[in-house]
C-alpha cells in the first residue's frame, strides 16, 4: 500500500513537472491585431487564452515573474501583448525586456495577448518560439551551439567562457560532442572558432559546415588543437540568445547566424508551425 501511494505521488509530481506553467505570448490570428484598442479586450483575452488551455495574465503578477527571472527562466520577447491591469481596471500593451516590463503608450499594428498556463508545443501557430533563448513549453531549455565574436577575437578560452555565460542565458563553452551533434543536425559555420575538448580542459579550434561545393568552406567538421594566435570567434553551448549582439566588459559581442544558408538564426526555427490558426468560439 505504501509503495502504491508513493508511486501515485511520484506520477503526480512528474506530471506536474512535465507541464509546468508559465507566461507566454499568443496571437491566434489577425482578428486581434489592430491599431485601435479593442472595446471588449477582457472577453477576447479570456477566450484567446482558453483556446490553448490557459488563463489571462495580469500585469502585477507578470511584472513580478519578469523581474525575478534568471538564466533558466527569463521572459524576453520583442512583440507587444495585451494584458489586464486590475489596479487601473484597464488593458495595457506590454513586453518583457531586460527583466522589466515595458509599457507601450501608443497603439501597434500587431498585438497578441499574454496568457498564463502550459505553453503549447514549439511551433504552435501564433505562440512565440523564443524567449531570452529558444525554449520548450515545459521549462526544458532548448540548447544548441552558436558563435560569439568580440571585436578583437579570442586568444584565451577563459575569456570565451565568461562571454558565453554573460550572454543572458547561462551558456558554457561548447565541447566537441555537442558540436558534432549540431553538425549532423544541419547546422553550419564557416569561420574558425575556439571551443573545448570533451573533457572541458584543452582548447580546440575549427569549424563545421554542412553544405557541399561552397567556396572557402570545406564540408564536414574540422577539429584541430589550438596552439596560439587570435581566433575570430568562439563556440558557446546553451540557449541561443534572441538578440544578435550584447555588451559585456565594454565590448560588443556579436552572435553569429550559423544557419545563414537557410536563413535561420537558430536551428530550432526549422520546426514548422504544427497547428492551423484557431478562431474564437
Amino acid at each position: 500500500m505504501r509503495f502504491l501511494l508513493a508511486l501515485i505521488v511520484f506520477v503526480c509530481l512528474a506530471f506536474q513537472s512535465a507541464y509546468a506553467q508559465e507566461f507566454f505570448y499568443y496571437q491566434p490570428n489577425g482578428n486581434f491585431s489592430s491599431a485601435t484598442p479593442q472595446t471588449d479586450l477582457a472577453n477576447i483575452h479570456a477566450k484567446v487564452c482558453k483556446l490553448v488551455g490557459s488563463q489571462p495574465a495580469t500585469l502585477s503578477v507578470f511584472t513580478s515573474a519578469v523581474s525575478a527571472g534568471n538564466d533558466n527562466s527569463k521572459y524576453e520577447w520583442a512583440l507587444y501583448g495585451w494584458i489586464n491591469d486590475p489596479s487601473t481596471t484597464s488593458y495595457k500593451l506590454v513586453r518583457p525586456i531586460a527583466q522589466a516590463v515595458e509599457i507601450y503608450s501608443s497603439s501597434v499594428a500587431n498585438a497578441g495577448f499574454i496568457c498564463f498556463g502550459t505553453k503549447p508545443i514549439l511551433g504552435y501557430q501564433g505562440v512565440l518560439k523564443r524567449n531570452a533563448g529558444y525554449w520548450t513549453p515545459n521549462g526544458a531549455i532548448l540548447k544548441e551551439v552558436y558563435t560569439v565574436a568580440p571585436p578583437a577575437g579570442y586568444t584565451d578560452i577563459n575569456v570565451l567562457a565568461t562571454d558565453c555565460f554573460n550572454g543572458g542565458t547561462g551558456a558554457i563553452v561548447a565541447m566537441v560532442n555537442p558540436i558534432r551533434e549540431n553538425f549532423y543536425q544541419n547546422s553550419s559555420i564557416c569561420v574558425n572558432s575556439l571551443y573545448f575538448d570533451n573533457l572541458g580542459q584543452e582548447a580546440r579550434v575549427g569549424y563545421y559546415f554542412g553544405v557541399r561545393n561552397i567556396a572557402g568552406c570545406a564540408f564536414g567538421f574540422h577539429d584541430n588543437p589550438y596552439t596560439s594566435g587570435v581566433i575570430a570567434a568562439g563556440l558557446c553551448y546553451g540557449p541561443k540568445p534572441v538578440r544578435p549582439s550584447y555588451t559585456y566588459n565594454s565590448r560588443t559581442i556579436n552572435i553569429g547566424s550559423f544557419n545563414s544558408m537557410i536563413s535561420k538564426y537558430s536551428r530550432f526555427e526549422n520546426i514548422p508551425n504544427a497547428y492551423l490558426v484557431k478562431s474564437l468560439p
